[in-house]
């Protein structure tokens, strides 16, 4: 009696170890995301995961949760249809493909949900997988995806070129793009003006765009002349309908930077005295900022002929305000075989500008080294400056001559 019981477990343990296993696998559907009141492709593989065949093997699309028997409201079969599928025999290692159509409620709200891929083999215990099926309702949506790199200086304007693309699933049509208001309301409830604003037309229109197409608009903007030296962002207002008339707006926001240079030119103020061979001189050099930007961490940088010694070749000058000017004395000094004539200095002009970035400038101003006596305007016979003596002189000796030489006479 034991040996037939022991010879029955066996037998039962080779029958489970030569059954089938059954598994579900590459589950997917079609289109995604799936939108209300249409259909969609559901399909899943079964596989035969061993070394003997699968007998009598059958799959099932379930709408309701295998264990809880709760149905999903927003998907069904067409009508008669049967939610189970025969497969019949799959061989070992092998896979077959289950497919079917599933509705959509055109009731059914944006979200996901869960439907059940199942399969089984004959009347044996079958395996269940679920899937979540995304929905979403058909729609456009049309977004700013891209500009042009936009710089200004003040009172200047600058295009905009602006990439709209339809990132919905649905045509958009009726689209206009561009700054709307002048003016933003703080939330302190005050008004206060843009210092960027639109030339000409506001709003560019586009009559529609298909679902991933994309298009340019350009819009026009000015700089105020008072507006100040940083980056400014611009509102853009998006509106657009879908092909129901139903209406859509966005705002995003553009970034524009306003950027200006500081413009620095040097003059030579006064040379005291003026440049002789031997001799040392107070040269006075101006700067001013013509610019509508401030100069920042200002250096010049003085260089001269080898004849021309100076006592100081660097200069820090900090920041130059834009319509101001400022100045520094350095000393001259010619040496005494320097021929007359023309000599420049070189001004290297180093500073940041208010982005911070590195600037470089070089000028150079002309010095005139002259003999000592002109230097020191001890020079040749001054025409009008010895004239005026000389009228003097015989302005009198023509005085004496009526007085006395007439009398005589």
């Amino acid at each position: 009696m034991k040996k037939i019981g022991l010879l029955a477990v066996f037998l039962i343990l080779i029958t489970v170890s030569v059954s089938a296993r059954i598994t579900i696998e590459s589950t997917n559907y079609s289109p995604i995301p799936v939108s209300p009141g249409e259909s969609f492709q559901f399909w899943f593989h079964v596989k035969n995961d061993s070394s003997v065949e699968a007998k009598n093997v059958s799959a099932r699309i379930q709408l309701t949760d295998p264990q809880s028997g709760r149905g999903e409201f927003p998907f069904f079969l067409p009508e008669g249809e049967a939610t189970t599928i025969a497969i019949g025999n799959v061989r070992s290692f092998s896979t077959a493909l289950v497919s079917t159509r599933v509705f959509v409620s055109k009731d059914a709200l944006d979200g996901e949900y869960t439907i059940f891929a199942s399969a089984q083999e004959g009347n044996k215990p079958g395996i269940s997988k679920p899937v979540s099926i995304t929905v979403q309702a058909r729609k456009p949506k049309v977004e700013l995806t891209g500009s042009s790199n936009l710089e200004a200086g003040l009172g200047k304007k600058v295009q905009a070129i602006l990439e709209l693309t339809n990132i919905g699933n649905s045509r958009a049509i009726n689209i206009l793009a561009g700054v709307e208001e002048d003016r933003t309301v703080t939330t302190a409830g005050t008004v206060v003006s843009r210092q960027i604003n639109p030339v000409g037309i506001s709003l560019q229109y586009v009559p529609e765009l298909l679902p991933n197409e994309k298009t340019e608009v350009t819009l026009e903007l000015a700089v105020n002349s008072d507006a100040e030296i940083k980056t400014y962002t611009v509102p853009i207002t998006i509106q657009w309908a879908d092909e129901n008339r139903n209406e859509f707006s966005e705002t995003r926001f553009l970034g524009v930077r306003v950027q200006e240079e500081p413009e620095i030119s040097l003059s030579l103020s006064s040379a005291d005295p003026k440049l002789y061979p031997g001799g040392t001189s107070s040269v006075t050099i101006d700067l001013f900022n013509g610019g509508a930007a401030t100069a920042k961490n200002l250096i010049v940088r003085v260089s001269a002929p080898e004849t021309i010694v100076l006592d100081t070749e660097t200069f820090f000058i900090g920041s130059l305000d834009p319509d101001d000017f400022d100045s520094f004395k350095l000393e001259a000094k010619p040496q005494s075989q320097t021929t007359l004539g023309e000599y420049d200095l070189t001004l290297q002009l180093l500073y940041k500008n208010p982005n911070l970035e590195d600037r470089v400038k070089q000028e150079t101003i002309s010095l005139s080294v002259l003999s000592p006596q002109e230097a020191l305007n001890q020079g040749p016979f001054d025409f009008v400056g010895g004239l005026i003596p000389l009228i003097v002189v015989v302005i009198i000796a023509y005085l004496l001559y009526r007085r006395y030489w007439k009398k005589k006479g």
